[in-house]
């Protein structure tokens, strides 16, 4: 029963993304040991394992996020393998892959992929535990025009395909070990507020609690300059070609990562004709068009025949009697 207690207390491993009104993806890898699996089992990794170093690059595109992690991982402890999760949400297959690579040492290594279920019956059913995880109560959503936070209106993704990465190190004592991931994730979106979609991205960065020491973490958030976007992190802003890049650099006391964006700006004029007449555009707008344009144009186009129809008998008919 005692090994059970302390394998619950390091349960704290599942990091998982979720924007509870839509997707989202990403997160910062965490070890855990467990019983079935190939690793030994880790008493308490955070007294042993230290992140030396993590740079984090997102490359933004119009709707989805390409992510590459890397860690500098050093082993205080004795030699040993360790088992890591990863969480993605909403990443896709390749073929019959996932969207998703992890590296130790420069060479590709193979991973196992599990569902909740999967996860929860592997971790012996500890829900209490994953639901304190996975509530992501810190999650900001920001206006990207405004930077103001706000709570969008209603929830765009009740289901959310949660896949759980899981893979095996072998950690040698106070040796400095590479280790990279890199996936495809997809972000939620917003279509309520503007007449274009924001998309919403959250990022789990804060899991020193598993670490005896986490430092030096760098974030490079990579977008096209005319991409208004907003981050809960503050950073300086750069431009390469035809990108902005937003870099953040944390040492202590950080938050996880909440940024959001939009495809281009839009006008005062144009966000105040939405607000106004917002049956004009949507899906509302097609059936504004189908319904009451369309037939206007018709019954208008009828008359206009009809009109130089009787124009031109007239004409005739004065032709006729000269």
């Amino acid at each position: 029963m005692n090994m059970r207690m302390k394998f619950i207390k390091f349960l704290l491993v599942v990091i998982l993304i979720a924007l509870p009104l839509s997707s989202a993806s990403a997160n910062m890898a965490a070890p855990f040991g467990f019983g079935s699996s190939n690793a030994n089992l880790i008493v308490d990794p955070k007294n042993v394992l230290e992140v030396k170093g993590e740079n984090i690059r997102f490359e933004v595109s119009a709707t989805s996020i390409e992510a590459n992690v890397t860690y500098m991982i050093v082993n205080s402890g004795k030699d040993g393998t360790f088992a890591f999760i990863f969480p993605v949400l909403n990443t896709s297959l390749v073929g019959i892959k996932y969207n998703f690579k992890v590296k130790f040492s420069q060479k590709e290594i193979d991973y196992e992929v599990k569902t909740p279920d999967e996860l929860s019956s592997l971790l012996k059913g500890n829900s209490e535990e994953i639901e304190k995880l996975t509530s992501f109560k810190d999650e900001i959503f920001l206006d990207p025009l405004t930077g103001q936070e706000y709570m969008p209106e209603y929830a765009i993704y009740a289901d959310k395909e949660k896949r759980f990465f899981v893979f095996n190190i072998f950690l040698k004592k106070d040796v400095v070990t590479e280790v990279n991931v890199s996936f495809k994730g997809y972000p939620g979106f917003d279509s309520r507020r503007y007449q274009k979609d924001i998309y919403h991205y959250y990022y789990i960065l804060n899991v020193r609690d598993f670490y005896k020491s986490f430092d030096d973490v760098k974030i490079e958030i990579a977008y096209p300059k005319t991409y208004p976007l907003k981050s809960n992190l503050e950073g300086t802003i750069s431009e390469v070609d035809d990108k902005k890049i937003l870099t953040i650099m944390l040492n202590e006391n950080f938050n996880n990562l909440s940024f959001s964006y939009m495809e281009g700006r839009i006008s005062k004029i144009g966000i105040f004709l939405y607000k106004s007449f917002p049956f004009l555009y949507g899906e509302a707008l097609g059936f504004f068009l189908i319904f009451f344009v369309l037939p206007l144009v018709l019954i208008a186009g009828v008359g206009v025949i009809i009109y130089f129809l009787i124009i031109r008998k007239r004409k005739i008919r004065k032709r006729l009697k000269l």
